[in-house]
């Protein structure tokens, strides 16, 4: 299905923006700082007072990877909204993450930029209360409520144990193989 023009205007603008951001945590940064985790900046944080360095760079280096992975996700969901289902990581990590589906082994790298997205872009859901009166229990005993749940705190802990490098690594691949998708099916020129 072809994208409407403001489609194809609004994928090339996002993924400028992821790029920005991408090259805002570039290689440079991330040789002093490749081996630093998400989790390990979330506790240190000061209560008061200024943000020293090397603290300062850690922070803005995560808000960069955060900001270019919600750009690329927003893109995976503006070609999933115009009818091109063809890039099919939007819906099946969504699916996964509200409790649909079989567990599976590991979480799919090509999910990342989704996952980073939204546990940056909201708190995780809590315990689920009162999880034995949930309705449609399963046979293993676990509610439909306590595997997303579950799945939520899984994805959560994958992200604080994650390296800015790997990071920064897997979201310019994912930048690169979605620009390359929307150019070849869409005809959406590279906007650096």
């Amino acid at each position: 299905m072809p994208l409407s023009a403001e489609d194809q205007r609004e994928i090339r603008q996002l993924m400028f923006v992821a790029l920005h951001y991408l090259n805002l945590a570039s290689k440079a940064a991330m040789a002093t700082h490749s081996s630093i985790t998400f989790g390990s900046t979330t506790h240190d944080f000061p209560d008061a007072g200024d943000v020293q360095e090397p603290l300062r760079s850690r922070i803005l280096i995560s808000a960069d990877l955060a900001s270019a992975a919600t750009r690329l996700a927003s893109v995976d969901h503006v070609l999933r909204g115009a009818g091109d289902c063809a890039r099919r990581v939007h819906e099946h990590c969504r699916a996964y993450f509200n409790g649909r589906g079989d567990d599976i082994p590991y979480l799919p790298a090509e999910w990342f930029h989704i996952m980073l997205r939204d546990v940056v872009g909201h708190a995780e859901p809590d315990e689920v209360a009162n999880d034995e009166a949930a309705i449609g229990k399963e046979p293993t005993g676990e509610t439909p409520q306590a595997r997303t749940e579950r799945r939520r705190k899984a994805r959560a802990k994958f992200i604080a144990g994650t390296t800015f490098g790997w990071a920064y690594t897997r979201l310019t691949e994912i930048a690169d193989q979605l620009m390359g998708f929307v150019m070849d099916r869409h005809g959406i020129g590279d906007p650096r």
